[in-house]
């Protein structure tokens, strides 16, 4: 399980509005990647039991920080960068017994890996009536992984406005997947340049009083791509607002 912590620079609108807020921390982000079902907890090599968290914990520690945060007027968001299912017995095909655990946390905002797109089973999973992507709503943002039946977004959307309740600081997401090539027929992975040149993607980009972008990347931190979503963004909002 790979448990990370992100503090955004968002001052703008947010210290207008609250001007007690520290310009630094304004926003901050809980991400869980990569945990491949294997949500009781995961041992390591080296033995040590602080490596060794499972989802009880991580729940009881965003929800520890979050009233922490709240007690100093900021906000945290817990989402989740993909690849929830294989690793374990719990990750079936279809994963009927984990994706009804997956729900009950409470994400912010979502974007799928590649282990999710392997499988038809799964991919048909979880996007039936009822299933993960519908309970997941406008949470699950997959910005360039699309139906190769019509083109439309896997989860049905591509970006999702966070706004925080303690400082109102807004925070515009955005889910990307690496340029994959071995998905399941079913759905089409889109090449990252071609999506941001797309006009929704400037669209988002316009939507007022944002101060800062989280971009959910599911691919190597040193990708070039990442840089190409990077290049698109400050390409419109220059750098005055948070990536």
């Amino acid at each position: 399980m790979r448990l990370a912590l992100a503090a955004a620079a968002a001052a703008t609108a947010a210290q207008a509005a609250a001007p007690d807020v520290p310009a630094q921390s304004c926003l901050n982000f809980l991400i869980l990647t990569d945990v491949h079902s294997w949500i009781a907890g995961h041992r390591h090599a080296d033995g040590a039991v602080a490596h060794d968290a499972d989802y009880g914990d991580v729940l009881s520690f965003y929800s520890r920080l979050k009233d922490s945060l709240a007690e100093e007027g900021q906000d945290l968001f817990l989402v989740n960068n993909g690849d929830i299912v294989d690793g374990t017995g719990m990750s079936t095909s279809p994963p009927r017994e984990l994706v009804p655990l997956l729900e009950r946390m409470p994400w912010d905002a979502l974007t799928i890996g590649n282990h999710e797109l392997y499988m038809n089973d799964t991919i048909d999973f979880l996007s039936q009536h009822g299933g993960w992507f519908e309970i997941m709503g406008d949470r699950y943002l997959t910005a360039n992984v699309r139906w190769a039946a019509d083109g439309s977004p896997l989860g049905g959307h591509q970006y999702k406005i966070l706004t925080g309740e303690q400082t109102g600081c807004k925070a515009l997401v955005f889910g990307f997947l690496y340029e994959m090539h071995d998905a399941d027929p079913a759905v089409n992975v889109a090449r990252v340049a071609d999506v941001v040149a797309e006009p929704w993607f400037a669209q988002a980009l316009s939507e007022p009083g944002v101060d800062a972008v989280l971009v959910l990347g599911h691919m190597g931190y040193t990708n070039t791509l990442q840089q190409t979503i990077l290049d698109a963004v400050r390409a419109q909002l220059g750098d005055t607002v948070a990536v």
